[in-house]
């Protein structure tokens, strides 16, 4: 894992290497280039310049001497290239000069006997002197008496004639100088520019791909709270879109696998706790049942090997008595079981519940008269429950059974009820001795007895709490006990009806 971060950090590093080193390959591209045009624009501009010379001075080999326009045309081509010109005809006579034809005398032009007349060459020294061809040659030269330098381009044509065009140094490199600074300052603006264009590309590429890398790096991460944000960039902003539709999708569909994954995870933990339920409820049954089997057999053999008929009746009733609390346990069993292994489905209806308890009551009525119990009812006429009638009955038996198997001392019996929050709560309290710390915690439990010296001849198996537990689970109601000096007091809660 650290060899992969550190490939990726690598390559991060190695992407901002390589903009940075763009970057100064233009900035040095930018230095390279200016300099080598401070270097060599004075040579550009006077290859430029030599071109004109040629130009020229081809031009002027095509004009007519004797024509009456020549000295005209002439002048034309020196003002159009920029040029000092000097003709010869033949080599040894200059016919033609420019700082002489340029020059007024007495206030009017001269004629062109005059101009011959005035017509002496420009007296220089050689600097430097390149045979191009037979017929052309490149100088330059130096006045004697000042340091200004020429560009000298002369050419030689026909059988006499000869023609010179000058150009001032100091003229081209004042240019060149010129040209020089002109090109730095539109590269700087093409620089700054270039700088300007990086900078919005990088606000308007870099900083939207860096946000759809946040958000996706996060998505990998399996977290779908961030979204990308609408972007100007028709593409960014269809990517975005596409990204944040991922992301919504993958968030719907691990959602729901994470609700599947709790499902089966709860399905695993109820089938391991039913499978654990069932070994111990196996395990508990088998000795529930393993006494009154063998009593069962015990009397059956005595039946079998009696000699009176008497012994055989008393036998019978022994058997029957055994086989009916078998029949009570197995019926207890099958109902717990249709409990714990969710085959119940809750029917919820009103339930008035004075009625419903009184129902409930009436059926041990002669039980109570019989053994002197004494019965406080305590419940308002208007309260109406919302249950299961059935669930109902079965944890209000259970809890009557249970009271009035522990009934002692003043045999007092109380059913009261009052409203919790949004539940009835019933209780039943009876007289008698409080249940042991150490017993109440398992009391809920499948086939514990609290008081194991009477159960066994009362018929009871340690089954009604734990089928009370299991009823008030499935309809989400809390139940409990509470111990009272004088008795213990059971309760159990039902949803309030509000129509």
């Amino acid at each position: 894992m650290k060899n992969k971060r550190k490939g990726e950090y690598k390559k991060r590093d190695s992407l901002m290497t390589r903009y940075g080193l763009s970057f100064l390959a233009l900035v040095g591209l930018f230095v390279v280039l200016n300099i080598l045009q401070f270097v060599f624009m004075d040579g550009i501009f006077a290859y430029g310049v030599w071109k004109n010379m040629r130009e020229a001075a081809l031009r002027i080999e095509q004009l007519d001497y004797n024509s009456e326009s020549f000295m005209k045309d002439v002048s034309d081509i020196e003002a159009n290239y920029d040029l000092y010109i000097e003709i010869y005809y033949p080599r040894e006579k200059l016919i033609y000069s420019s700082s002489v034809n340029q020059v007024v005398f007495n206030g009017k032009q001269p004629s062109p006997s005059d101009v011959q007349n005035e017509l002496k060459p420009r007296i220089m020294k050689t600097v430097k002197h390149i045979e191009l061809n037979e017929k052309d040659y490149l100088e330059i030269r130096q006045e004697y008496f000042a340091t200004a330098k020429y560009l000298v381009f002369g050419t030689f044509y026909g059988d006499n004639a000869g023609i010179e065009t000058y150009s001032s140094l100091d003229v081209i490199k004042s240019n060149a100088r010129t040209a020089s600074w002109a090109l730095l300052w539109m590269s700087l603006a093409l620089l700054v520019l270039i700088l300007a264009v990086f900078l919005i590309y990088t606000y308007t590429i870099t900083v939207p791909l860096s946000k759809l890398n946040k958000v996706t790096k996060r998505i990998g991460a399996l977290d779908f709270k961030e979204v990308c944000p609408p972007f100007r960039i028709r593409e960014l902003g269809e990517l975005s879109s596409s990204v944040n539709a991922l992301s919504s999708s993958l968030n719907m569909t691990m959602m729901d696998l994470q609700k599947k994954n709790e499902r089966l995870e709860q399905e695993i933990a109820r089938e391991k706790k039913l499978e654990e339920g069932m070994k111990q409820f196996i395990a508990n049954a088998s000795h529930e049942l393993k006494t009154p089997i063998a009593i069962i057999q015990g009397y059956a053999e005595g039946i079998r090997y009696s000699e009176t008929i008497e012994d055989s009746e008393e036998y019978c009733d022994v058997i029957i008595e055994e086989a009916q609390k078998m029949n009570r346990l197995v019926v207890r069993m099958l109902e717990m079981m249709r409990f714990e292994n969710d085959g119940y489905i809750v029917r919820n209806e009103k339930l008035p519940l004075r009625q419903t308890i009184r129902s409930c009551v009436s059926s041990r009525k002669r039980y109570l008269d019989d053994n002197g119990i004494r019965l406080e009812f305590n419940v308002n006429e208007s309260y109406a429950g919302f249950g299961d009638k059935e669930l109902f009955g079965i944890v209000f038996n259970n809890f009557f059974s249970n009271a009035l198997s522990h009934i002692e001392g003043e045999k007092l019996l109380r059913i009261s009820c009052e409203v919790v929050n949004d539940y009835y709560r019933i209780s039943l309290f009876n007289s008698g001795k409080p249940i042991d710390d150490e017993d109440i915690e398992h009391i809920w439990n499948s086939f514990y007895r609290a008081d194991k010296s009477r159960s066994r001849e009362q018929g009871r198996f340690g089954l009604g709490l734990s089928i009370v537990a299991d009823a008030q689970n499935l309809q989400n109601a809390k139940y409990g006990v509470v111990n009272h000096s004088d008795g213990v007091e059971f309760w159990f809660d039902v949803l309030i009806c509000n129509e």
